[in-house]
């Protein structure tokens, strides 16, 4: 709904927005008329001199609308900064090459624009996990399997929902005809009806799991992320399993990783490997064995009065600590498997 301001200069700015947003949403049109409006309002009230485009200077014009835009009452979120400024931006440079004042195209500046906040990926808690993957495992439907998938590769919910039929190579001659059509997942309704059902899967999942946090689906892709570079994956290695086309994005799980790395250095430096005093039940040299069955029986033994002891904990973050190190063990015990049989 339009609401005129009732300035000289509104036909033409207008006239500019509906230029700009001829292939766009009416929601993209309403957002460039609320950019001229909030300009022409302040013109009206501060410079009603101004009439005519060649009228307009940066400074004190496209200035003092900026400080009034930073000074607004109530303060307005900073991504709504930026969209004003953007929209004001792309309808002076508009109306610079309609009306072949290129003055126009240089009021605002790149400078301008307010840095957008870096938003970290925020990958889901242990437990959190924990508790959605035993939920998605009891539940074993298709949605909750293809959110497993999801968690367990890091893709995203439209690359599941776009598997080729042949993205897994399997033996089919025994069941009979396999006709999937060119999709690995059913294609009886929209690509977009169909991510919509995963999230909203994903919503009654976390429900059920008895999670009151606001969780999406693309948690799972970040939690897979940092896990892969808390086991010792590359940032390229990182990089390519995403899919990302830039190393910008993939550098932000560093930055989540980072306390992990800096708590592992300093009791590196305070409990030293080298340094460990060998533990009174080793002392005896009648009891003590170092062969691989005695190590994988020793950490198996470690991980099980871990969890039990951690199951006497009522304190959250001291829980979640020791479900950390127990994951740990749990990865130590199958690395160590690899090496050979365990007796």
């Amino acid at each position: 709904m339009r609401h005129p301001v009732g300035h000289p200069l509104e036909p033409l700015f207008e006239r500019a927005a509906e230029s700009l947003t001829t292939a766009l949403s009416p929601a993209s049109l309403e957002a460039y008329r609320t950019a001229l409006r909030s300009f022409l309002r302040y013109l009206g009230a501060q410079h009603r001199e101004v009439c005519r485009l060649e009228q307009l200077r940066r400074d004190p014009h496209i200035l003092g609308w900026l400080t009034e835009l930073r000074s607004h009452r109530p303060t307005l979120a900073k991504s709504t900064l930026i969209l004003r400024i953007v929209f004001l931006r792309g309808l002076l440079e508009e109306l610079a090459w309609s009306k072949q004042i290129l003055t126009l195209s240089h009021l605002l500046w790149r400078e301008d624009i307010p840095r957008r906040e870096k938003r970290l990926p925020r990958p889901l808690l242990p437990e959190q996990d924990e508790m959605i993957q035993q939920e998605l495992l009891r539940r074993n439907d298709l949605a909750s399997n293809l959110l497993l998938l999801q968690r367990h590769t890091g893709m995203r919910l439209g690359e599941c929902v776009d598997l080729a039929a042949d993205c897994l190579l399997l033996d089919l001659r025994s069941q009979g005809d396999a006709n999937t059509g060119s999709f690995l997942l059913p294609r009886n309704r929209a690509r977009q009806t169909l991510i919509r059902n995963l999230r909203a899967s994903f919503r009654q999942v976390v429900a059920a799991a008895g999670i009151n946090t606001r969780l999406v689906p693309h948690q799972s892709r970040h939690t897979y992320a940092t896990e892969m570079l808390r086991s010792g994956v590359t940032l390229t290695g990182v990089m390519e399993l995403l899919g990302h086309t830039s190393p910008e994005m993939t550098l932000l799980y560093l930055e989540i990783t980072q306390p992990d790395l800096q708590r592992e250095y300093h009791l590196a430096r305070e409990h030293p490997r080298h340094q460990a005093p060998c533990p009174q039940a080793l002392r005896s040299p009648a009891s003590f064995r170092a062969d691989l069955p005695s190590l994988v029986n020793s950490l198996d033994t470690t991980g099980y009065v871990l969890e039990m002891f951690r199951r006497t904990l009522s304190e959250d973050h001291a829980r979640r600590l020791l479900d950390r190190i127990g994951n740990r063990l749990t990865k130590m015990l199958a690395e160590l498997r690899r090496i050979g049989p365990a007796g």
